[in-house]
């Protein structure tokens, strides 16, 4: 019995050695794959014989088959990820707007209010030119330009970010949907949990969390919590999907995401999502409002002082310069544009007179926006934009660099290592032919002792 079971003992172990073979084999193939974690096999002893005193092994068997993970490093990861996911969308966003304005060209609308006003300044020192009046229609109608193309690049802007909301909401939904499909899978799998299932589903909490900050808990059954804004996106096998709704609040549409279980709002502190309803809800509408007001601004001062001046054969009077109310709706009176010497210039209808002309070009310093001329308005505007765009990208570069680093220590607990896998490869061929041999050597010893017997 003592051969059979030395034959027993080598074959476990060559079954063992094959196996073991077998995985790091896997390891290697995946070796470029970020999703798979590297397994490693536990093994145990089948049990123990008591022989003359003492006690013999019986063999070897795997235990289990693990999964390298670091579940402090998988959420330090994931929460790194949606902070990066969160400023790339946020530079790329401001970048945008950085182009909407484009005062760095020196072709911006800050250079055509400039020559608004050197237009009035043209005219108030030749009155009855008519090249200085037309002159001054052509500029006032791309100044109005600007600002209608402007408001509207903005409002294409808001357009796209609430399609990107919709499609963002809509995959969070989807991943969610999956996870708990997967989670239902991993709970009825017969054995130890299967590590391709629980490398797809580690897989889509990375994807879920470049939406949206989440927090994942395990359950005892193999199934995880997944959590959103403190709240259950997945509990289980049961996915609680968002939902859109917009409403008003009297000045303007309000844009929330909710469960839909329940109705309560989700409100994320990071990722995508995060960039997006902030750029929804609160920098697209604070620029838009500021350029109304800019707009409305330079429409009442123009028109009052337009108002109550004459044209330079004093027959026109009680005129307004622009129409509209609105960066989108500012607009050169056309009743001025057909005939340019309508443009009132003089208080008093004399020839010479240039009275409204200087009022109309002192506006230019003018506090008549809050505590500040037009032209200072916008400059505010568009540093605002510019100092926004510009703490987006530092924080962009410091979030990529933290998620990186975080990445990089995550990836040497479960990543592939070529190096290793090789040395082990030696070690478990050494193993597999020392129990080949020992397998052999019985194989020779039995043949022996059945022919002394024969």
């Amino acid at each position: 019995m003592s051969l059979i079971n030395t034959l027993h003992s080598s074959a476990t172990g060559l079954y063992t050695s094959q196996l073991r073979l077998d995985l790091t084999a896997t390891n290697i193939a995946h070796a470029d794959d970020p999703a798979y974690s590297r397994q490693r096999a536990t093994v145990e002893s089948i049990g123990y014989r008591n022989v003359a005193g003492g006690w013999v092994g019986m063999g070897i068997r795997i235990a289990d088959i693990t999964r390298a993970r670091d579940t402090f490093l998988d959420s330090q990861y994931r929460n790194d990820l949606a902070d990066s996911s969160r400023f790339t969308h946020l530079a790329s966003s401001m970048e945008q707007l950085e182009s909407i304005f484009d005062e760095l060209s020196g072709a911006g609308l800050g250079s055509t209010l400039d020559e608004f006003w050197d237009g009035w300044n043209d005219l108030a020192n030749t009155p009855t030119d008519e090249t200085a009046r037309s002159n001054l229609i052509g500029v006032a109608m791309r100044l109005a330009s600007g600002l209608n193309s402007i408001d509207q690049s903005l409002a294409d802007q808001a357009a796209t970010t609430a399609q990107e909301v919709t499609s963002t909401v809509t995959e969070i939904n989807s991943l969610a949907d999956r996870i708990a499909a997967l989670n239902g899978e991993i709970s009825t799998a017969s054995g130890s949990p299967p590590n391709s299932l629980l490398d797809e589903r580690d897989a889509l909490f990375d994807q879920l969390a470049q939406l949206t900050d989440i927090s994942v808990g395990d359950n005892t059954n193999g199934t995880v919590t997944v959590r959103a804004n403190g709240l259950d996106l997945v509990d289980g096998t049961h996915a609680n999907s968002l939902e859109l709704r917009t409403t008003s609040d009297g000045s303007g549409r309000v844009h929330q995401v909710i469960y839909s279980d329940d109705g309560t709002h989700l409100e994320p502190r990071s990722g995508k999502l995060k960039a997006l309803l902030d750029e929804q809800g609160d920098v697209l509408p604070s620029l838009s409002d500021d350029l109304d007001e800019i707009s409305r601004s330079l429409i009442n001062e123009v028109n009052t002082i337009h108002r109550s001046g004459y044209s330079a054969d004093g027959y026109y009077s009680g005129l307004d310069f622009f129409t509209g109310d609105s960066a989108a709706t500012i607009s050169v009176n056309p009743y001025l544009a057909d005939d340019p010497n309508r443009i009132a210039s003089s208080a008093s209808g004399l020839p010479g007179d240039n009275e409204i002309a200087l009022q109309m070009a002192a506006l230019r310093d003018q506090p008549v926006v809050g505590n500040q001329s037009i032209g200072d308005a916008y400059d505010g505007l568009v540093l605002a934009v510019g100092v926004a765009s510009g703490d987006a990208q530092f924080s962009l570069a410091l979030a990529s660099s933290i998620t990186a680093q975080t990445e990089m220590q995550r990836a040497a607990v479960q990543g592939v290592n070529i190096d290793e896998e090789m040395v082990d490869l030696i070690s478990l061929q050494n193993a597999y032919q020392a129990s080949a041999q020992v397998v052999q050597t019985v194989d020779e010893l039995l043949q022996s002792t059945l022919a002394l017997v024969g």
